[in-house]
């Protein structure tokens, strides 16, 4: 398994093959962006009210959300450090479904244990302003935004996307609620710590959830 997510790993740098070139497929094989898609107002109400406020699906959560975390100036958890996936949870092949991910990519994705030991994240924050620099090979981007403002234009994996970030939950998770600069492919991600882990949750418009476990570096 490990030499398998090594080549998956090394298939990054290949641009998509053309169909047909089975040599060529071998090598590109890829894993998927391991972050939000934007939500446009509106369009998906239902689904993201009532999946943002829910609990985690972690074993420890929600009863252990935002224990022990870096509390910031406002009260609020302070995610600020680097951040290094150590494991993975969740129906991770139903969300990539739901976000429309081919089957290369999808297969992919589980050689190389949907990022656990690869997927990283810089983050600064300063109270409500924080700074999420996403490393998950092949999408490297940076998404700034302020919580609470409303919807904002920001980078995402594909290019431009749209997230109307808050704390929830009493103010122990950041929730994003996210889509493409189009509208499409929404999504609700879930931010929390749980001891001196970093939680990070995602689910997508189908009702499918996976969640990513990141441990300070």
């Amino acid at each position: 398994r490990q030499r398998l997510r090594e080549e998956s790993a090394e298939a990054y740098k290949y641009p998509e093959p053309a169909l047909g070139d089975s040599s060529s497929w071998s090598r590109w094989l890829t894993g998927v962006p391991f972050v939000c898609l934007p939500q446009e107002e509106g369009s998906t109400d239902a689904f993201t009210q009532g999946t943002a406020q829910r609990g985690g699906f972690w074993p420890s959560a929600p009863s252990n959300v935002g224990a022990s975390g870096p509390v910031g100036c406002n009260g609020r958890p302070d995610f600020s450090g680097e951040w290094l996936c150590s494991e993975t949870q969740g129906d991770l092949e139903g969300l990539m479904v739901g976000l429309e991910l081919n089957w290369a990519k999808r297969q992919a994705a589980y050689l190389i244990g949907y990022g656990a030991g690869y997927a990283g994240r810089s983050i600064r924050q300063q109270g409500d302003d924080i700074e999420i620099g996403v490393n998950a090979t092949p999408a490297v981007f940076t998404q700034r935004c302020c919580i609470g403002a409303g919807r904002q234009l920001t980078e995402g994996p594909e290019g431009s996307a749209m997230v109307t970030p808050s704390w929830g939950d009493g103010g122990h998770v950041l929730i994003i609620l996210q889509t493409e600069s189009d509208g499409s492919m929404p999504v609700v991600i879930r931010q929390y710590f749980s001891g001196q882990d970093m939680m990070v949750e995602m689910t997508a418009q189908n009702g499918a959830t996976g969640g990513w476990r990141f441990q300070r570096q």
